[in-house]
Formats: C-alpha cells, sequence, structure tokens
C-alpha cells in the first residue's frame, strides 16, 4: 500500500468502510507528499494507492491504472472557494470560479446549465 502523508489513516478508513479487516502491518508503506507523486509511484509498479476519482480518471480510461475493486470511500474533508465583495472582484477571478464551479458539477456527471 502506497499513501499520503496527510491522509495517514486512508487505508485504515477504507478498509473499514467497505467491511475489510485492517491490519496494521498494512499502514507500512512509502509516504508520498502529494498526488501526482503517489500516481507516479503506482505507474512505476511500486504498489495501490487511494485516490480521488477526478485524478486517477485519464490513468484508468486509458488502461494505465485499474480499480481492483470497485469499492470507494466517501471523504469527509471540504474545500472552499472565497473572495471579498464583488465590487473588488477581477474578471478573472469570476472566469477561474465559473471553471471551478464547471469543474466539480463534471466530476459529478452535472453541468451548470
Amino acid at each position: 500500500h502506497l499513501h499520503m502523508m496527510t491522509r495517514a489513516d486512508a487505508w485504515m478508513q477504507w478498509y473499514e468502510y467497505n467491511g475489510y479487516e485492517f491490519e496494521p502491518q498494512l499502514l507500512a508503506g512509502p509516504r508520498y507528499e502529494v498526488f501526482t507523486m503517489l500516481l507516479a509511484a503506482v505507474d512505476a509498479g511500486l504498489g495501490m494507492a487511494l485516490v480521488p476519482a477526478f485524478i486517477a480518471r485519464e490513468h484508468i480510461k486509458s488502461g494505465r491504472f485499474v480499480m481492483p475493486v470497485p469499492a470507494t470511500l466517501p471523504v469527509k474533508q471540504s474545500y472552499y472557494f472565497g473572495y471579498p465583495d464583488e465590487r473588488n472582484v477581477s474578471e478573472t477571478l469570476l472566469l477561474f470560479e465559473r471553471w471551478l464551479k464547471a469543474s466539480a458539477l463534471n466530476t459529478l456527471g452535472l453541468s451548470l446549465t
């Protein structure tokens, strides 16, 4: 098992959520700082990893990666995007906001319209 440094308990949560027995030795294994490093390690054949679906989607579509089991893990963390009132906001920031919303909805199979 490959691990994210910032999500040290992700594998334990995945096993428990999906009804599998978690064994402490599964906590062993390399730890990576960012998802791109984790994906590179998987690509190099160093092990398997838990990553958000949108990060691995293209790798799975291309056949480079597989999901050995269809089980997932809902996450409790959230991200927020905020900025000061609109009279001081640049058009570039508003375009970014629209892109971010569209991308998030697309991940869920939805659209802005």
